[in-house]
């Protein structure tokens, strides 16, 4: 597993509970968003953690490839399609966002427009 980001230095294996605005990250426990708890697997958990504790940096495709220790991109895709489903089902905003062609990062609310870090 690729332990530091090679493009922006953050540490990939820092797994500790996060809560920032209404979002709470908790590598046991998963996501909740304003109390409502959101259904993830664990592989969506972690990448979805990995993306929220990076606070908006880009996190290369490899790096997310060596932490979820799977095959590909097109695999990395799919988890995010399905943890966007969740967070729609929900009614909750998923603001995984995509740096086409380099990886993937956390945008929007709460590291965006004044929200708290």
């Amino acid at each position: 597993m690729t332990a530091i980001c090679p493009n922006c230095g953050f540490d990939l294996t820092r797994d500790e509970p996060m809560h920032v605005g209404g979002y709470h990250y908790d590598p046991r426990g998963g996501f909740s968003v304003g109390g409502v708890a959101i259904p993830l697997t664990p592989k969506e958990i972690e990448l979805a953690g990995a993306l929220f504790r990076a606070r908006g940096r880009i996190i290369p495709y490899d790096a997310l490839i060596d932490r979820l220790d799977v095959t590909d991109r097109v695999v990395i895709s799919v988890h995010v399609r399905r943890i966007r489903k969740k967070f729609n089902e929900a009614g909750m905003f998923n603001p995984i966002g995509v740096a086409h062609g380099t990886g993937l990062f956390w945008g929007g609310q709460p590291f965006v427009d004044g929200g708290a870090a």
